[in-house]
C-alpha cells in the first residue's frame, strides 16, 4: 500500500472521541499559538503556576526539578520527571518561536518562496492545488476532509 493512502486512511480511521489524545489542528495553532501551546502544556500536566517554585526560583533557592535532576544522577534508578514550565516561560518560547522571527521579520502573510517559512499562514495550500490535484485527491480522501470538518460535502 501507497505511504500517503495508508497515512491518510489511518487518520480516517483514528478514535478522534478518545479522552487520552489532544486533537490539534495546525490552523488553530497559527492563528493562536500562545493559547494553543497551553491547552497542550496544561493536558499534558506540564504547566505549573506561578507560584511556590516561581518564587523559590526567583530568590536563588533550588527548584525541585533541579534537585530531582541531582537526586537522579546518583540514583540510576529513579525515573527523571519533566520539568515543569511556568506560562510566563512557556509566553517567551512561543514568542521567540513567532513566524516574524522564524522568517526574518516578515508578517504571516508575506511570501518568500525560497524560505522554509514560505507565507506563515493556514490554508494557503488552496492557491498551489491546481485542478488535477483537486480531483485525484477527492477521489482518494475527500470524505476525510468531511469527517474533519474541513468541507461540508465533495463540492469544493
Amino acid at each position: 500500500m501507497d505511504f500517503r493512502k495508508k497515512s491518510f486512511d489511518d487518520m480516517y480511521n483514528w478514535n478522534y472521541s478518545s479522552k487520552y489524545i489532544k486533537e490539534l489542528k495546525m490552523e488553530d495553532l497559527i492563528q493562536n499559538p500562545q493559547k494553543g501551546f497551553v491547552d497542550i502544556f496544561k493536558y499534558l500536566e506540564l504547566l505549573r503556576s506561578s507560584s511556590f517554585l516561581e518564587l523559590a526560583v526567583q530568590r536563588g533557592l533550588e527548584s525541585f526539578a533541579t534537585f530531582n535532576r541531582r537526586q537522579s544522577k546518583h540514583n540510576p534508578k529513579a525515573s527523571p520527571e519533566p520539568d515543569d514550565i511556568s506560562e510566563k516561560q512557556l509566553e517567551k518560547i512561543v514568542r521567540a518561536n513567532d513566524f516574524s522571527v522564524k522568517s526574518g521579520g516578515r508578517k504571516p502573510g508575506e511570501e518568500d518562496l525560497n524560505s522554509h517559512f514560505r507565507k506563515g499562514i493556514a490554508g494557503d495550500w488552496k492557491n498551489h492545488f491546481n485542478q488535477q490535484h483537486i480531483d485525484y485527491f477527492k477521489e482518494q480522501y475527500g470524505d476525510l476532509l468531511i469527517k474533519l470538518g474541513y468541507e461540508q460535502d465533495k463540492n469544493w
